[in-house]
């Protein structure tokens, strides 16, 4: 009788695992799961003397559905190594 109720456990635990990987990965047998990676940006990486309202652009290693770039899912920072100077142009 204890042989049968392991099995059952296992035969449960089984079921269950694969639930969750049917769950987290759909019912292809997998999806992707790695992040997308930027490849390239405008400004470049390290540049300097940008101009404080130039527009930023990036590109990724593959395609992003527009609908998940939100305020949660995608960020943008500044980062300064040194100072930033802005000049009033109208005196």
């Amino acid at each position: 009788m204890k042989k049968k109720k392991t099995r059952l456990f296992m035969l449960i635990a089984i079921v269950i695992q694969l639930a969750i990987m049917i769950i987290l990965y759909g019912c292809d047998g997998g999806g992707d799961i790695t992040a997308p990676a930027v490849i390239s940006t405008d400004p470049a990486d390290g540049s300097t003397k940008v101009l404080i309202n130039t527009g930023v652009s990036m590109t990724f290693n593959e395609a992003i559905d527009n609908s998940t770039l939100t305020e949660d899912t995608f960020t943008l920072s500044l980062s300064v190594v040194g100072s930033i100077k802005q000049y009033d142009v109208t005196s």
